[in-house]
């Protein structure tokens, strides 16, 4: 919203078409020359201010463009079902969210005492997961079993080759580590921030996936290796299970699965 979608702007200029304009940025437009110019000349009641008019059609000749040229998209069957059998975030399940983020009381996973000390890699770990009762564990082991099989029904991992893998993983988010439930359901790998989440909160396609596995040396001491999984056009995550074991099969079925897209 800084200087009044200045970025947005550009973006859009040099956008061609098909496009979807932010309907947001187009009412403040319409609404500001609304409310800033009378539909009428002041001096004769029966003019029309064209100076108006010509801002209006300013702003909605780019939206009749766009309109012109028709998206080329094809039809892809498992794609078309997974959303419409996907369930939409109701108003309770986003105040839900929120309060994860941030309960009534102003607390956040911190204030909480969700942050767990790690000595062995001498950092702090979150966790979403510590104050789940015993019940809300059930539940969510029950819910990731019905994702997971929503994942096959849609032909994802329906072989022993491409079987699913799910655990807890330290993932890396600037100077801590953030504790989170991987899962892989080939052709991608999705993360939870909870385990008990409906919904995966990233994921990444094998398709131009690049892993590499690292070490962090201290002294003549080798501390956990971790795990760089980077891709050309999103973010690279860099994570590491509990122990070297963890991240070292992570790491090989990571590559396992990321090879299958070079062949």
């Amino acid at each position: 919203l800084q200087n009044n979608f200045a970025n947005y702007r550009l973006a859009l200029s040099l956008a061609g078409s098909p496009a979807i304009p932010h309907i947001g940025a187009i009412l403040k437009d319409l609404t500001s020359i609304t409310e800033g110019n009378s539909t009428y000349v002041k001096e004769n009641k029966h003019l029309i201010n064209v100076y108006k008019t010509q801002k209006v059609a300013k702003i909605v000749e780019p939206l009749l463009i766009f309109q012109q040229v028709p998206y080329c998209l094809q039809n892809v069957p498992y794609i078309q079902q997974h959303i419409l059998k996907t369930k939409a975030f109701s108003e309770e399940d986003c105040y839900v969210e929120s309060l994860i983020c941030e309960d009534r009381s102003g607390l956040t996973p911190l204030d909480r005492g969700e942050v767990i000390f790690d000595s062995e890699s001498n950092s702090k770990v979150l966790s979403h997961d510590e104050n789940l009762t015993v019940a809300e564990k059930k539940k969510a082991e029950i819910q990731q079993k019905e994702w997971s099989e929503r994942q096959k029904t849609l032909g994802l991992a329906s072989s022993k080759e491409l079987s699913s893998m799910s655990d807890y993983l330290l993932l890396q988010e600037g100077e801590t580590w953030t504790k989170c439930w991987f899962s892989i359901q080939y052709p991608a790998i999705y993360y939870f921030k909870k385990k008990s989440d409906k919904r995966p909160t990233g994921g990444l396609s094998f398709i131009n996936l690049n892993v590499t596995l690292s070490n962090r040396k201290k002294g003549r001491k080798k501390n956990k290796a971790f795990i760089t999984i980077s891709h050309p056009r999103r973010q690279t995550w860099i994570i590491k299970g509990e122990n070297y074991n963890t991240t070292k099969t992570w790491f090989a079925q990571l590559q396992h699965y990321s090879k299958l897209n070079t062949t």
